[in-house]
């Protein structure tokens, strides 16, 4: 196909037909690139999230109780909860024993500190 390169403002354009947009699912925009002497027009990247509603709504309703998760507000839940028959406690606590022990000075002999290098520059 042969299109013809119109003035637009200071610019030019080229018009593009219905059918070859639709084909190549450009819309509203294009990214815009030359390669090898070619002006190529290519569909841009899609959102990441483009057409979750749209998935989300053709799996249908949730019919899932949800009630029990309305407890926002950090309190205990009316019913009291109780461990299970089986559970048993530990004997001891469970808390770390350790302490690591006291940091204590190097013994290894301290080096003299080194000599002023000498200056390049001369002295008057």
């Amino acid at each position: 196909m042969r299109a013809k390169i119109i003035r637009i403002g200071n610019s030019r354009g080229i018009r593009l037909p219905k059918p070859i947009l639709e084909a190549s699912g450009i819309t509203d925009e294009a990214d815009v690139t030359v390669e090898d002497g070619r002006i190529v027009l290519l569909r841009p990247p899609k959102h990441p999230r483009e057409g979750w509603a749209a998935a989300l709504e053709a799996i249908g309703g949730d019919e899932e109780d949800w009630s029990d998760w309305d407890n926002t507000s950090g309190e205990a839940l009316e019913e009291d909860w109780t461990w299970p028959e089986d559970f048993k406690w530990p004997d001891e606590p469970i808390v770390s024993t350790y302490i690591s022990p006291p940091s204590t000075p190097s013994e290894a002999p301290k080096s003299p500190k080194p000599g002023r290098a000498p200056s390049s520059r001369q002295r008057k």
